[in-house]
């Protein structure tokens, strides 16, 4: 039987036309597909935006670009976190009431929180009220040197002698920096700065010392500004019970 089926198999001669035809897809199916080179090139562009614009967002986002460290009143460093505040160790550096018709009161505090983080080069403070000291502890020498006092920018200064008779004592001085001052990153510890704020009342006025301290509130805007050009803010908001001074980051 299967001879038999193998000599009708021989006797079938197929179509030429069919054979040419079928060797022709067989060829076609095992050679390889090419991509089309417009669609190809639109890909590469696609792709060459799309990481483009992400690296550019990588490189410029910061999640958490620097830390602002306060001076706690128990001397501990604290990082500043949202929501929290913190008891700054920063007693007043002056306060007084002056004024006799005109009644002024003023006080001045030891800005005692800096800046941290990486590539950073200098750092903005901003108040939105009041006015940004710089304190400068000098020599009764050079105290006594009009102009370097003059150079330096000094509104005022007090002496204060040294223990013995003939120690000669220091200056606590300070230059007045406005509402805005900028030090550079690595000076943050080798200079001293402080804020303060001065209320004038009415002529003939009684001012409610308590009252106006109670209610003080001041806006302070912290900008870091990074070596590759780019910068970050931060918003921290003062407050005082007329002694210490407490610091929220907003």
């Amino acid at each position: 039987m299967k001879e038999r089926y193998q000599r009708v198999w021989n006797q079938v001669e197929p179509d030429p036309a069919l054979l040419e035809q079928t060797a022709r897809r067989m060829a076609a199916e095992q050679r390889p597909k090419r991509f089309p080179m417009k669609r190809a090139a639109a890909v590469c562009c696609t792709l060459a935006l799309l990481f483009g614009v992400t690296g550019w967002f990588a490189g410029s986002g910061r999640s958490d670009p620097f830390t602002l460290v306060a001076y706690a009143a128990d001397g501990e460093r604290i990082p500043l976190a949202k929501g929290s505040e913190v008891p700054l160790l920063a007693q007043p550096e002056t306060a007084s009431v002056e004024g006799y018709y005109t009644p002024v009161l003023s006080y001045c505090w030891k800005l005692a929180f800096r800046c941290e983080g990486e590539n950073l080069e200098s750092v903005t403070f901003t108040t939105d009220q009041g006015e940004f000291l710089r304190k400068y502890r000098l020599t009764f020498e050079e105290r006594a040197n009009t102009a370097y006092m003059d150079q330096l920018g000094i509104i005022r200064s007090a002496y204060y002698g040294g223990k013995e008779r003939y120690d000669e004592g220091y200056a606590d001085a300070y230059a007045l920096e406005g509402r805005s001052f900028t030090v550079p990153y690595d000076e943050q510890d080798s200079r001293t700065y402080c804020y303060q704020i001065v209320k004038e009342g009415e002529e003939g006025e009684e001012l409610d010392e308590a009252a106006w301290l109670e209610n003080l509130s001041v806006d302070l805007t912290v900008t870091a500004h990074f070596k590759d050009g780019s910068e970050s803010k931060k918003n921290v908001r003062l407050t005082t019970d007329g002694n210490e001074l407490f610091a929220l980051e907003q």
